[in-house]
């Protein structure tokens, strides 16, 4: 049981992490963060129309950043982890923690793929929606699998739930 609390704790934490992360890569004072995600929104997939989605992935040139923006933040996550908890519950936390980032990374590539095997999928659909919402408006929706933190922080905003006399997209 105490483990089964844990994982639920280290999903949490994974969440608010990403939700953190991500706010920063939307703020100009992070520097080469900010450079590579806003070539990804401004260069790559500059908003939610036709542009979204593409035959492969396509990633930011090298110059602009990439994935390695990403090492200190899960470099710090572990130290705090190993300060204050035991061991193997540190372990345990990270290794959820780095599954659920790689996980996400990963979905997130396949929301941006156009006939991706994943579509037919409501739940594949859904997310894909809520993400091209967050490419509409980059101050909403900055979670990818889960949208927890952005409920609670008043960022969620989903397309499927628009007012009556608004068109659909």
């Amino acid at each position: 049981m105490l483990t089964l609390v844990a994982l639920l704790i280290g999903f949490y934490l994974a969440e608010g992490a990403g939700y953190l992360v991500h706010r920063l890569a939307h703020w100009p004072g992070s520097g080469p963060l900010h450079r590579a995600h806003m070539a990804h929104h401004l260069d790559l997939y500059p908003d939610g129309g036709s542009a979204f989605l593409s035959e492969a992935y396509q990633h930011p040139p090298a110059r602009s950043g990439n994935v390695l923006h990403f090492v200190p933040f899960v470099l710090g996550l572990g130290a705090v982890l190993l300060l204050v908890l035991p061991l193997g519950w540190a372990l345990l936390l990270f290794a959820e923690v780095a599954i659920l980032a790689l996980t996400n990374s990963v979905l997130h590539d396949r929301l941006h793929v156009r006939e991706d095997r994943l579509e037919g999928f409501a739940w594949f659909e859904r997310l894909r929606a809520l993400h091209r919402q967050h490419h509409d408006d980059m101050t909403t929706n900055l979670g990818i699998f889960h949208f927890g933190i952005d409920r609670l922080f008043g960022t969620l905003r989903d397309p499927s739930r628009r007012a009556p006399d608004q068109p659909p997209r």
